[in-house]
Formats: C-alpha cells, sequence, structure tokens
C-alpha cells in the first residue's frame, strides 16, 4: 500500500511538471504572439524609417531616377531627400495602419471572425508624396529646372507629381489572398492549434490544481506534501529558466548570422526581451513559491501523523 501510495505521488507528480512545461508555453503566447497590443507595442519600438531605407527606398530611388534622368540628370539626391522625408511624415500612418492589420490577423487566426480582409487607402500616400516632391523641386531645383520661367517650372513639377501619383494604386488590400498559395494549409492549420491552445488553458490550470490536490490528500501530512510540491515547483522554476537563459543565448549569437537588416537587429533583442520576460517571470515565480514550500515543510511542527 505504502508504495502504491509514493508511486501515486511520483505520477502524480511528473504530471504537474508536464502541465506547469506546457503551461508556461502556452501562458508566453497568450501574453505575447497571441497577444495583439503586444505586438503592437513592439512595432511602435520599430524603425520603420531606417527598415523603408534599406528594403524599398533606395530601390524606389533608383526606379524613380530612371524616370526623370532625362529630364533632370543628377538629381538622385533629391529624390533620396524626398523619400526619406515622405516616409518619415508617413511613419504614424504606416504604424496605425499596421496595428489595425495585426488585430485583424489576430481575431482571424484565433477564430473570432472567419474570413481577413482590411482594406487600406492610398490617398495619404500619394498626397505626402506629391507635397514632398513639390516642396523639394520648387525650394531646390535642379539647373535645368531652375532656369525654366516659372510657369514652364510649375507645369513640369505638376507632370511630375501626377505621373508619381498614377503609378500608386487608390488603395490597398490586406486579406488571405496576401498569403502564399502553399502556405495557405499551413495558416488552417495554425488556426486549428491555436484554438486548441485557447482550450488548454483553463484545462492545464484544473490539471496542476487537481495534480496538487491529490498529492495533498496522498500524503495526508502538511510537513510530506509541502516537501513534496516545493521540490517539484523549484525543479521546475530552476529547469525552465536555465532552458530559458540558454535560448536567448544561443538566439542571441546567431542574430547577426540571419542576414537582416540593421534596423531589424537592433529591434529583435528587444522584441525577444519582451518575447521572453512572461515566462521568465512566471518559471521565477513558480521557484519562489516551491521555496516558501520548502521552508514550510522544514519548519512545520513535527507533531502530526506519521505518513
Amino acid at each position: 500500500m505504502q508504495f502504491l501510495r509514493g508511486l501515486a505521488i511520483s505520477l502524480l507528480s511528473f504530471i504537474l511538471f508536464l502541465c506547469l512545461s506546457t503551461f508556461s508555453v502556452v501562458f508566453m503566447l497568450n501574453q505575447t504572439i497571441l497577444n495583439p497590443d503586444f505586438i503592437t507595442s513592439q512595432l511602435d519600438e520599430l524603425d520603420l524609417s531606417s527598415l523603408a531605407k534599406e528594403l524599398v527606398i533606395d530601390q524606389v530611388s533608383q526606379d524613380l531616377s530612371q524616370q526623370i534622368a532625362g529630364q533632370f540628370p543628377g538629381a538622385e539626391p533629391i529624390l533620396n531627400e524626398i523619400l526619406n522625408d515622405t516616409m518619415a511624415d508617413l511613419e504614424p500612418w504606416i504604424k496605425e495602419k499596421a496595428n489595425e492589420m495585426v488585430y485583424a490577423t489576430y481575431d482571424y487566426m484565433v477564430g473570432n471572425t472567419q474570413s481577413l480582409s482590411v482594406n487600406v487607402s492610398l490617398d495619404p500616400v500619394k498626397d505626402t508624396l506629391a507635397a514632398n516632391m513639390r516642396a523639394a523641386l520648387l525650394d531646390s531645383p535642379p539647373p535645368q529646372l531652375a532656369l525654366a520661367p516659372p510657369e514652364m517650372r510649375e507645369m513640369i513639377v505638376s507632370g511630375i507629381e501626377q505621373g508619381l501619383t498614377q503609378q500608386i494604386p487608390p488603395s490597398f488590400t490586406f486579406d488571405e489572398s496576401q498569403f502564399p498559395t502553399e502556405s495557405r494549409g499551413t495558416i488552417d492549420q495554425v488556426r486549428q492549434y491555436l484554438g486548441y491552445a485557447q482550450t488548454a488553458y483553463p484545462i492545464l490550470i484544473g490539471l496542476m490544481v487537481l495534480a496538487m490536490l491529490l498529492i495533498v490528500l496522498l500524503h495526508r501530512s502538511v510537513k510530506g506534501a509541502t516537501r513534496n510540491l516545493g521540490g517539484t515547483l523549484l525543479t521546475y522554476g530552476i529547469l525552465g529558466y536555465g532552458g530559458i537563459l540558454l535560448s536567448q543565448y544561443l538566439i542571441e549569437t546567431q542574430t547577426g548570422s540571419f542576414g537582416l537588416p540593421a534596423a531589424l537587429q537592433s529591434w529583435l533583442p528587444q522584441f525577444l526581451d519582451g518575447l521572453w520576460a512572461p515566462i521568465q517571470t512566471f518559471n521565477i515565480s513558480v521557484a519562489i513559491a516551491g521555496v516558501v514550500l520548502i521552508i514550510v515543510s522544514i519548519v512545520y511542527p513535527k507533531n502530526e501523523p506519521a505518513e
């Protein structure tokens, strides 16, 4: 009988350990990746101007230079200035629209909505680009434009302005069609797994509470139960926190080899710190609870029924 009770306690302790490990991952996901507030707060910290310059502006500047090189040779510095100013002016608008897409994607991925569709008007892009183009060409015109009469200068600038804005579509729709065809099956699976994760959250809490209650009932003594639970919690807390530190070290040492733009490389450590923060706090809290229970098992009076 004593052997069976000890076996049952060991099995329950192992189940509690597994539940803690699984719950910590689900807890981290719910607090970070599955939390649109976390994603939007991290996007707000991203230097979009620098990122856009590396990924978009340099290529767009080359395309624009080819279009107007015949009219204004050597206008590349002005074009770079126009694009950089436009990106800086649009950064708050871009982050606002990115936040809308994040919340819409979150609702779609967790099953709150059955379709994904966000329509974004690109009129602010047209207006800002046209205004910056006009200001740059009229305030600091290239030599060829500066020599033209005012009426001719205005006509040329208006033509360039109209040509640029006509190349920009009136709106942009972010929906399921934006995902690669070969990945749509994977996205459906992810949506299904996220539904499981949402369901597993309360179930794991219930299993942990049940396992701890059964351990207490099987021990039939405060001293034995607190010692057993404290040891399990402390072991998990130490191993879990150590695993997080190791993962952080491995990822941070490999960040430079990912070939990411400089803006993303400087932003990634901050994002990872925010990503790991909930699970670190959880593991530390569990370890502290384990220490408290072990202390209780030591100081609790011994004059109680034997196990």
